[in-house]
C-alpha cells in the first residue's frame, strides 16, 4: 500500500522477536526489498549480500534468493559491475536451490549481462524466464518488472506490453498502490519508444 516506513518499523520489531536464523533471513530479505524498491538499491544490495552469506549453508535457496535481489538492487542503482558480479554469485548459489529459483537467478544473471554488452551470453538465460511469464501468481508477476524492460531494449514490444499491462491489472486488483508505479513506468517507456506518446 505504498506504506514502507511502516513497514520496516513491523520488520524491526519482527527481528528483535527471534535468533532462529531462518526466520531472520525471511525479515532481513523482505527488508532489503523494501529498502530496493522505495530506500537506497546500494544499501539494500550490502544488506541482502550480507544476510545471505549468514544462511548460505542453512538455506542455500534462501541465499541465492536473497543474491539473486541484491543483484536486481545493483542494477537498479546503475553499478552494472557489482550486479554482475552479485548475479554470478547467485547463478552459483542457485544450482542447490530450486528449478524456479535457478531461473530467476538466471534471468538477472542475463540482464546484468545484457547491460555488460554481453548479449550473446544474456539470451540463453533471459529465455529460461519463459515458464514464469504467464504465471497468474501476483507474487510471481511482481517480479516481471524488469524482465519486462528488457523486453523492451530488445524490441519486443508485444510481449513487454502484455507483462506491462498484467502487472498493472494484478496491482490495481489486489490495492498495491506502492508497486504500481514501476510496471506503469516501464509501459510509458514502452508507449515513449513505440510512438504512443499521448498515451
Amino acid at each position: 500500500a505504498g506504506r514502507a516506513d511502516r513497514a520496516l518499523e513491523l520488520l524491526e520489531g519482527a527481528l528483535a522477536t527471534t535468533r532462529e536464523p531462518r526466520a531472520r533471513a525471511r525479515i532481513q530479505h523482505l527488508r532489503g526489498a523494501v529498502e530496493m524498491w522505495v530506500g537506497t538499491p546500494t544499501d539494500a544490495h550490502g544488506l541482502l549480500v550480507e544476510e545471505a552469506s549468514k544462511v548460505g549453508e542453512l538455506d542455500p535457496g534462501k541465499a541465492a534468493r536473497m543474491l539473486t535481489d541484491a543483484a536486481w538492487a545493483c542494477l537498479m542503482g546503475t553499478d552494472i559491475r557489482a550486479g554482475l558480479e552479485t548475479a554470478e554469485r547467485a547463478h552459483a548459489a542457485a544450482e542447490k536451490a530450486s528449478s524456479t529459483t535457478q531461473i530467476h537467478a538466471a534471468a538477472v544473471l542475463g540482464v546484468a549481462l545484457l547491460l555488460s554488452g554481453r548479449t550473446g551470453e544474456a539470451f540463453p538465460l533471459l529465455e529460461r524466464f519463459q515458464p514464469l511469464l504467464e504465471s497468474p501468481d501476483f507474487g510471481r508477476v511482481r517480479q516481471l518488472v524488469t524482465p519486462a524492460q528488457v523486453l523492451t531494449w530488445i524490441e519486443e514490444y508485444d510481449l513487454a506490453r502484455r507483462l506491462f499491462t498484467r502487472m498493472i491489472d494484478a496491482a490495481r486488483r489486489q490495492s498495491a498502490l506502492g508497486y504500481l508505479a514501476y510496471p506503469l513506468a516501464g509501459l510509458s517507456e514502452l508507449d515513449f519508444r513505440t510512438g504512443n506518446w499521448a498515451a
